[in-house]
């Protein structure tokens, strides 16, 4: 059954075969079965925002000050959303 799912000729490029290596299911379902890539989640912007607001808040002082926290929101141009 598995050679049904293949093309006559299969083109592997360089990224094909690092597909494969990664992750087999992806390389079939996108090779083999010309199943779509999924649409892409949201941008990684915000978490990377998060994270630096984190390391500031943490390097300079504590999460547990309200007024710190502010601080460092307001150095970074962000307003707390309700």
């Amino acid at each position: 059954m598995a050679d049904d799912l293949r093309p006559q000729i299969l083109t592997l490029s360089p990224s094909t075969v690092e597909t494969w290596h990664r992750c087999r299911r992806e390389f079939r379902n996108s090779q083999l079965l010309g199943i779509p890539a999924s649409d892409e989640g949201p941008s990684a912007d915000q978490g990377l925002l998060v994270h630096d607001l984190l390391r500031h808040v943490h390097r300079q002082g504590s999460c547990r000050d309200a007024a710190h926290v502010e601080d460092v929101l307001v150095a970074h141009g962000v307003s707390r959303r309700t």
